[in-house]
Formats: C-alpha cells, sequence, structure tokens
C-alpha cells in the first residue's frame, strides 16, 4: 500500500481524543480488488430514543450534496460508479469504484482506490470523467479534521489503478495545496474543465461556494456564493454547460440541525456571472435570507428543509426535490414530511407535493423524462425501521410537468433493512437508471448495494466474489397486487366517489344517514367515515377535499356543539380522533384540545363509576372497558391520534396495554374472536374492528415496543384464518365461519383493509396475501351501486348467543358501517 504524502497542519497533529468523525485520519492508497460490493453502515448522533440516532443506515451513497456518484459514459457504453465501502467489520471507508457494462450487463469488481481511515460516510467519494476518458475520484473530507485527496485513473476509461493528483489551489493570490474540501459536487464541462461546487468551514460554520479548473490539477481561487447566518447545504446539477444550485441556510442561534429556506442560483459561463432562474443578475456572495435567489421562504411557517436532489430540463429550467418538516428530531411529532417539487418554467417557480415519508433524511432522485413526464425514485414507502431513515423504494410519476403524481411502483417490499439514497447517473441509462444501499436504522449491520432499471427491476451487487467481473443478482419482480385495476374498482375514484357521498348527506343516527329523527349527537360510524375520508383526502393530496371535511367538522364547535358525545362510553370517546387528525393538517388549538378531551377522559374515572369500572381503572386499563370485540377500534383509534397529534407515548402505551388485555381474554386458538366472552359466534364486523384495530395500533407502533411482538403475533394469526374462510367469490360472511351465513360488506372491508396495510408494511407475505386482499377489493366495489352506496351492510348488532339472530340481521344500503371501511380501503390502496 501507498502512503499518501501530504502536509499535515500543527492543528492536526495536535489534537486530543475527539469523536471519530472528527478524528484526524490520512488515507493510504490501497489498489486491490475488494472482492465484492460492500456498503459502510454509518450513524450520526445517538437521539436517546426508541429511534436510536439522529440518522443512520447503510450509507454508500450519501449524502445528498455529494455529487454525482454515477456517470454513464456513451463511449464505451458502460455506468461508472463510486461508493462508500467497508471491509467485513465495518472497521474502515473504502473509497470503491466499478462500472456496469451495458453490452455485457455485468459489473466490474470493485477496485479499492484508497482507505480513508474513518468509517465517516460523510467522507465518501464522487466521480468525474474528463474528455480523455480519465476517471476521477474526489475523497471528501468531513470538515477541516482531515485532508481530502483527487486520483485519476492511469488510462482512459480504467478502473485498474489510479494515481495521485497533488492538486493546489490560488489562496490569496499565492499557490497552495489543494487538500481540504467538503460536499463535493463536480462536473466536467467539455473543453472547459472542471467546476466544483463544495462547502468550506469558517468557525463552524458551513460556506458554499465553488472553484475551476482547466486540467483538475491546478484550480483558481474560491469563490463564495453564500453565507448567510450560520451558512447552508447546497445541491447541484449541469446541463449543457448551466451549473444550477439549489441552497437552504442555517437561521443564527439554532445550530446546524435547523436548515431552512430554498434558494436558486444558476451559472452559464462557469461562475463568471451568476443569476435567478428568472434571468436576474445577482452579486455574489449572498448574505442576506431574503435576496433574489429565494424561492420558498419556509423559516416564516417554522418549516425545515431539506434538500435531495436537483435537475435541469432541456430549456434548461431548475426542477428541486425537497423534504419539509416541523423539526430535524425522527418520529411521528415532526409530520408530516412532504417530498415537495419546486419548479420553474422560465417565468415562475410552482411548488407540488409528490407524497410524503417518515424520516427528514429519506433520499430520492428525480428524472427529468421529457414531454412533460417527470419520475421520483425514492424511499417514500415505510420500512421495517420506520421513522428511520429509509424505507421501501417506490416510483412515482407525473404526466403533467409535475402537477398531479401517482405511484407506478413499489419497487423493494417485504425488506429487513432499510433502503436509501436513490441516486441519479448523470447521463442516466435505461438498464441503470439508479443505485442505492440498504442498512438496519437502529443498530450497525451490514449494507448491500443495488441498482434498478427504468421499469423498476432490481439488481443486488453481490458482496462476494473473485474476478474481473460478475453478474448482478436480479432480485425477482414481485407481483404488484394493487396496481392496475379496472375502472371500477380504481381506488382514487372509488374513494372520491364514497367520500363525495358522506359529504353530500347529512350525520347519520348510528351509521343510518336517513333517519327518522335529527341524530342527537355524532356517532362512531360518522366518525370512522370522517376519519377515514380525511387519510384519503391526504393521501391523494387533495386540499379542496381536506378544506370541505373540515368545513363539515367547524359547527361541532359552535352551532352544532350539542352534537358533540358524552365522554362516557367507547364509541363515544372515538370522536376525539376527527378533531385530532384535523389538527395534524391544520394546526389549530381548538381541534387539539377537543380531541384530547376525548382521549384524557378515556383513562380519567369519572365519580360516578361503577364499581367495575373501578377496578379496571385501578388495574391501569380504560375505565370503558368491557371485552366487547367493538372496543378495540374506539379505543385505538383516539389514542394513537393523540399519539400522532402530541408525540406522548402515554396515549400509544396505555392502548397497547389494553390491545394486549382483549386478546389474552377473547381472541380464540384459531385466531378469531367471539363477539363476548359469553356469545361464541365470530360476528364479522366485530372480527373487523379487532382486525382494524391491531393495524391501526401496529402502524403506530415502534419496532422495539414491548408489546409489538404479542400484537403483530395475534394479528398474523387473525389474517391467517381469515384467508381459509374468505369465500369464493372474495367476500367474508357475516358469521366468518359458517357457510350458509351470507356476504357482508363491512366486515369483508375491515378485513381487506387490514391485509393490504400488513402486506405494504411487510408484516404479511406479499404473494400469499396480496392476491386475497386484491380478490376482496375486486368482489367488494360490485357491492357500490350508483349513488355510491355501499349495500349488504349488517345493521348495528349486540352480542347474542343466537346464530339465527346473527344470520337475521337487516342488510343495509348506504349504512357507515360499511362505507366508512370501504374508504379506508381506498385510502390503503393508495397510501
Amino acid at each position: 500500500m501507498i502512503v499518501l504524502a501530504f502536509t499535515i497542519t500543527n492543528a492536526w497533529t495536535q489534537q486530543k481524543t475527539v469523536h471519530p468523525d472528527i478524528k484526524y485520519a490520512e488515507a493510504t492508497y490501497v489498489l486491490q480488488k475488494a472482492n465484492g460490493f460492500k456498503g459502510v453502515w454509518y450513524m450520526n448522533q445517538p437521539s436517546n430514543d426508541e429511534y436510536v440516532f439522529k440518522y443512520s443506515g447503510g450509507l454508500g451513497t450519501y449524502p445528498a450534496n455529494h455529487r454525482p456518484f454515477a456517470i454513464y459514459a456513451p463511449a464505451v457504453d458502460k455506468t461508472f460508479f463510486c461508493f462508500g465501502g467497508t471491509d467485513d467489520k465495518n472497521s474502515t471507508l473504502l473509497h470503491n469504484v466499478s462500472y456496469y457494462d451495458h453490452r455485457s450487463g455485468k459489473v466490474a469488481n470493485p477496485t479499492i482506490v484508497l482507505d480513508k481511515g474513518t468509517t465517516d460516510a460523510h467522507d465518501n467519494p464522487v466521480i468525474s470523467i474528463d474528455d480523455e476518458g480519465s476517471i476521477w475520484i474526489f475523497s471528501t473530507s468531513h470538515g477541516t479534521s482531515r485532508p481530502s485527496y483527487i486520483s485519476k485513473s492511469t488510462e482512459p476509461y480504467n478502473i485498474a489503478t489510479f494515481e495521485p493528483v497533488e492538486a493546489t489551489e490560488m489562496v490569496d493570490g499565492k499557490r497552495r495545496a489543494f487538500k481540504n474540501f467538503s460536499y463535493f459536487q463536480i462536473y466536467h464541462l467539455r473543453s472547459q474543465g472542471f467546476i466544483a461546487l463544495f462547502t468550506r468551514y469558517k468557525n463552524g460554520q458551513r460556506v458554499i461556494g465553488f472553484n475551476t479548473s482547466r486540467d483538475g490539477k491546478d484550480w483558481n481561487e474560491w469563490q463564495v456564493l453564500a453565507h448567510i447566518e450560520e451558512g447552508h447545504y447546497q445541491v447541484s446539477a449541469e446541463k449543457d454547460g448551466k451549473i444550477g444550485v439549489a441552497f437552504d441556510y442555517h437561521p443564527a442561534g439554532k445550530g446546524l440541525n435547523y436548515r431552512t429556506n430554498l434558494y436558486y442560483l444558476e451559472t452559464a459561463d462557469l461562475g463568471k456571472t451568476w443569476q435567478t432562474a428568472s434571468d436576474k443578475k445577482v452579486t455574489l456572495p449572498l448574505t442576506n435570507k431574503q435576496n433574489d435567489g429565494l424561492v420558498n421562504d419556509y423559516s416564516d411557517r417554522g418549516l425545515n428543509s431539506y434538500l435531495l436532489d436537483i435537475d435541469l430540463d432541456r430549456n434548461g429550467n431548475p426542477y428541486i426535490l425537497t423534504i419539509t418538516s416541523k423539526g430535524y428530531q425522527a418520529g411521528p411529532a415532526n409530520d408530516p414530511r412532504n417530498w415537495v417539487l419546486s419548479a420553474h418554467d422560465g417565468k415562475r417557480w410552482t411548488n407540488e407535493v409528490v407524497t410524503s415519508s417518515n424520516s427528514n433524511y429519506d433520499m430520492g432522485s428525480i428524472y427529468l423524462e421529457g414531454q412533460g413526464k417527470i419520475r421520483v425514485v425514492g424511499p417514500t414507502e415505510g420500512g421495517p425501521q420506520a421513522y428511520n431513515p429509509g424505507g421501501e423504494i417506490a416510483m412515482w410519476e407525473s404526466a403533467g410537468a409535475g402537477m398531479s403524481w401517482r405511484k407506478v411502483k413499489q419497487v423493494t417490499q417485504n425488506s429487513k433493512m432499510n433502503h436509501n439514497y436513490v441516486r441519479r447517473p448523470i447521463n442516466h441509462h435505461a438498464a441503470f437508471y439508479g443505485i442505492w444501499a440498504d442498512g438496519h436504522g437502529r443498530k450497525q449491520s451490514v449494507s448491500n448495494l443495488y441498482f434498478l432499471n427504468d421499469t423498476g427491476q432490481i439488481f443486488k451487487l453481490p458482496r462476494q466474489f473473485e474476478g474481473a467481473e460478475t453478474d448482478p443478482e436480479p432480485i425477482a419482480d414481485k407481483i404488484d397486487y394493487f396496481s392496475h385495476f379496472p375502472a371500477s374498482a380504481d381506488p382514487t375514484a372509488v374513494g372520491n366517489l364514497l367520500t363525495s357521498r358522506f359529504l353530500a348527506g347529512g350525520h347519520s343516527q348510528y351509521g343510518n344517514p336517513h333517519p327518522a329523527k335529527p341524530p342527537v349527537q355524532i356517532t362512531y360510524p360518522d366518525v370512522c367515515t370522517w376519519l377515514g375520508s380525511l387519510w384519503f383526502a391526504n393521501a391523494i393530496q387533495d386540499g379542496n377535499l381536506l378544506d370541505a371535511l373540515e368545513k363539515r367538522f367547524i359547527p361541532l364547535l359552535s352551532t352544532e356543539k350539542h352534537l358533540q358525545p358524552a365522554k362516557n362510553h367507547v364509541d363515544n370517546n372515538v370522536f376525539g380522533a376527527v378533531p385530532l387528525e384535523l389538527y395534524k393538517h391544520t394546526k389549530k388549538q381548538s381541534y387539539l384540545d377537543l380531541g384530547l378531551s376525548y382521549a384524557d377522559t378515556q383513562w380519567e374515572l369519572p365519580p360516578d363509576a361503577k364499581p367495575e369500572e373501578k377496578v379496571w381503572a385501578e388495574r391501569g386499563f380504560s375505565w370503558q372497558t368491557r371485552i366487547w370485540i367493538d372496543d378495540m377500534f374506539m379505543i385505538t383509534a383516539v389514542q394513537s391520534q393523540a399519539y400522532l397529534a402530541t408525540g406522548k407515548t402515554a396515549y400509544i402505551d396505555r392502548a397497547a396495554k389494553e390491545m394486549v388485555l382483549y386478546l389474552d381474554k377473547i381472541q380464540q386458538p384459531n385466531g378469531l374472536f367471539y363477539h363476548a366472552p359469553d356469545v361464541p359466534y365470530f360476528w364479522g364486523r366485530g372480527n373487523g374492528w379487532m382486525a382494524v384495530g391491531m393495524t391501526e395500533l401496529l402502524r403506530v407502533l415502534s419496532q422495539d415496543h414491548p408489546n409489538r411482538s404479542r400484537i403483530m403475533d395475534a394479528y398474523r394469526k387473525m389474517m391467517h384464518t381469515l384467508k381459509t374462510y374468505q369465500a369464493p367469490d372474495g367476500m367474508w360472511r357475516q358469521l366468518i365461519d359458517d357457510p350458509e351465513a351470507w356476504g357482508e360488506t363491512s366486515g369483508t372491508a375491515m378485513f381487506t383493509y387490514a391485509m393490504i396495510t400488513g402486506v405494504k408494511k411487510g408484516w404479511l407475505d406479499g404473494d400469499e396475501y396480496g392476491r386475497v386482499a386484491r380478490k376482496a377489493w375486486l368482489e367488494l366495489v360490485s357491492y357500490i351501486n350508483a349513488n355510491g352506496e355501499v349495500t349488504e351492510v349488517c345493521e348495528g348488532t349486540n352480542a347474542k348467543s343466537d346464530r339465527q339472530y346473527y344470520l337475521d340481521r337487516k342488510r343495509i344500503v348506504g349504512d357507515l358501517h360499511g362505507q366508512a371501511p370501504v374508504i379506508w380501503c381506498a385510502f390503503a390502496l393508495i397510501d
């Protein structure tokens, strides 16, 4: 191995024991084959909560402001790529380079260019290719504590061996060693040379700027782009010689975990002049947060803004992808984390939400495919380590230049570790569309690398092999059971039809949409329909629908306040779930206060409590406990919503404890539930309440919650038995195990919702349960009439130990007991 020789300053040599991220280390040349693709695992900043770290995982293609990681070279029909690698023990960071040969379909055994001497993924490499085909690897550094390096292949388009480039830059008119750069973004412009955008630290502040070089060895004087308050992150893109740069800023006094606002500048003359997207010239550096480059002022809204990607269309117009959230900490309290596409059409900026995910550090890429078609590929779906960075990869598409979006493919599913940092190659080729890594979000793990083609087919890069090249490992493309529905079963259309029906009608009387007398209170079927409609509206990003659903609620705070139910029964207290959901979207304190009053009183023992209610309260359970299966949605819904609205774990902890009590009391060995302990019948909708209650809890409970495994086991046992009792047409019956019972829609919809969610979350086998849920959905929608009313809905049913009683229950049309869970299904299919 060759030790790179660089002069070390006194500041470096005099360091004492420091955090590993800022520990001095010199790199060593390795120049040997890695014999496989092993990505580095990295964590930053323990969070001392259930999520363990601020961010972490397999970060071989991290961070967003290192670019590019891959370049397609048409001259040799290969995509060259670099990544942060490691050894079997994850003990160091190796700067690896490889390629995908589009002619043979093989990948090269990676060359380890150098060992960076740290495990800090902020030191990951980036790649460039010059006019002669030389491959350049720029080895970055996190801050000023370690030196940076530049390496160049000794032969064109050949990764066999590299040599160090002892580069210099101009500093105050004198040549100095160019040996420290952070967050490096490098572009080689034909016949002009290199332009690099990168960060330098000044008194702990991130100052962004750029430099240029004709040959990659002799660099000019670094120029500052912006230094507003405590500094910036930036991402950049190049198109036909134009460089576009998007950046945020760190507000003074809040620390570097806070970043907000979105700015944009561009240059078409290698940095000689800079302008806004509207061609307005600017003078560098920018030093005031209110400046001509401002795109979105998120600081006024109290939002953080995380830069993901940027690209320029064929006209040079910028498209910028960011995540906005309420804070840097992990967890649901800072939801929603919206993926926002900000685009300039030559005249003005527009902002559209693509989707949302559950971590600030989820990262994906934009693909501008032309003729108004745009794709986003990234970890937008919840993964096995929820609220940690990454998740399941999905492909989103807009045919209207970003104005509306739909998920066209779930790329990964049922993963054991989160996937993250999907990177688009420069000049991307359809066969090598993006590259990323996986890794566990809460503990050190191995990290694998993957790439996909433009159809979403995934290939794993083998962790171990010898020889010059090998075949990537194709991962079987699993059937997506939740897309390509006929028009009559399109979940967006069905959801819109049923939510419109809900809004057009008045309040029901325990589900009856046409009561003989005006209802005296809001009843739980309305709550379930309202809640599902809000979920659905958010999933399709329909602000008008959200507004209409809120408008329906507003009178309950004033002229219809008398319809607020008393806080004295599980069926009444679930009402609080609706204002809590509204609070999540509007942040109106009145909604939060109202919703929490119902969540809190479910555990606050009233003065006139009955003896048995006092016993339940003394044991730490809700005084409203009845051990009826209906309860397990009514309790979990309002308590889960209270947790999501406040972040206070007491709400979700007591809901989980209550669920375990009910499971212990009434779940039968086959996984189903009697209507009540003394009523030995498996009533369809009653079991549905248990199914959706467990589903809602599992959606929210942390992976390491002490009651999660108990509830998951019960959920899976129930789903397994339900699968065996599905009727040939796809329905479930009024009495689940009774072949003479009629197919009932509300229970069927509840089971379908539970299975759709389970498959999407990876709790259930995708093939085994995906086909069951799809069959049920396709049959279920046939029970919706032209007026948007669900038919064959069992009327409200008390527990009775009489088989014929259940078989003879009335079959209602348009009852909200049926409308609500069908809307839930539509939401789950879209979400």
